[in-house]
């Protein structure tokens, strides 16, 4: 085999390892989350994992950092539309949010796993933290740009903006954790998701009208 191809085979590897770890957290099957058995599920030899990761948290956050990503290009999708309909229209951010709330459900254990270790202080919680601090900057820029549509952006809002986006994010969370109990289904908590949203936004957006 020569060099270029044992560097595809070996990112082959790497990815399916990853991408074992992800069913195995989709589908709730974490007793196949070991080392052993994941390298069961992708097809290699368990001394293939360590060739790969240092341990398994490394593997977990790898994850979690895929996760964030399509997580992140989702929602960058879906304000596309909450952007032409007006960031502040009720309907428009319940739709949003179910969309949301349905495209996490997909990823129920790799978020469960992010929302257990987040607060941590262990390597696998400070990654964590990297990954929502990523989020919440995100959410922060998409303020800034309704902001800039309205016309009442000012650099002397950056610290509500970065306070929206961290109550944004909180509520987001909850959200997540009250789907995951089932409490509540995923239209009234998107319904409920969207006012709690609105609310906090009524501070940053002071002269523009609620849409419901």
């Amino acid at each position: 085999m020569g060099a270029k191809a044992k560097i595809r085979a070996r990112g082959a590897t790497r990815a399916n390892l990853l991408a074992a770890a992800r069913r195995a957290l989709q589908s709730g099957d974490v007793g196949d989350l070991t080392t052993s058995g994941l390298a069961r599920s992708a097809g290699v030899s368990q001394p293939a994992f360590y060739a790969h990761f240092r341990d398994m948290d490394e593997l977990v956050a790898e994850v979690v950092e895929l996760v964030g990503q399509d997580l992140y290009d989702f929602v960058e999708t879906a304000q596309a539309s909450l952007r032409a309909a007006g960031p502040l229209d009720y309907a428009a951010n319940v739709t949003h949010f179910r969309a949301i709330l349905e495209r996490a459900e997909r990823e129920r254990g790799v978020l469960q796993l992010f929302a257990r270790h987040r607060g941590s202080q262990s390597p696998l919680g400070r990654r964590f933290r990297l990954v929502e601090a990523d989020f919440v900057h995100m959410i922060a820029d998409h303020v800034r740009s309704n902001l800039t549509a309205f016309e009442l952006y000012r650099p002397d809002c950056e610290p509500d903006i970065t306070a929206l986006a961290w109550a944004i994010h909180h509520i987001v969370l909850g959200g997540y954790e009250m789907l995951f109990a089932r409490r509540l289904d995923r239209g009234r908590l998107a319904e409920l998701m969207a006012a709690e949203i609105l609310a906090a936004s009524g501070t940053i957006f002071p002269s523009a009208e609620v849409s419901r």
